[in-house]
């Protein structure tokens, strides 16, 4: 049987602890995408990932495993969201900029170059 599994919690310790027990029991991490998110072609989204509605991810743009893109999550070209980052609802990234790992990002929060 092949079993694929999400964890969507929004706590970003917790969820990298839940995803080593997913892991740990040989269930493989898939990344659920809302179908009403625009993401390009060459962006890069990891395993674990969750899109809500509404995201727009950029050109060149890399999504690392385990991040959170809550509902209206703008994405500029050539962003980089590190590992077990969670971006609430409507944060809006420049083009060039990266997210640290574990980061946790208010709603509304704007990154700008």
């Amino acid at each position: 049987m092949h079993l694929q599994a999400i964890v969507a919690v929004g706590n970003n310790a917790l969820r990298l602890q839940w995803q080593q027990t997913v892991l740990g029991l040989g269930i493989e991490l898939t990344s659920v995408i809302h179908p009403h998110s625009m993401i390009s072609p060459t962006a890069q989204i990891g395993l674990g990932v969750s899109v809500m509605a509404g995201c727009i991810i950029s050109r060149k743009t890399v999504i690392n495993d385990g991040v959170i893109l809550n509902i209206g999550a703008l994405l500029d070209h050539d962003v980089v969201i590190e590992q077990f980052a969670h971006l609430s609802v409507g944060v809006k990234v420049a083009g060039g900029q990266t997210i640290a790992a574990h980061s946790f990002l208010e709603v509304g929060t704007c990154i700008l170059h």
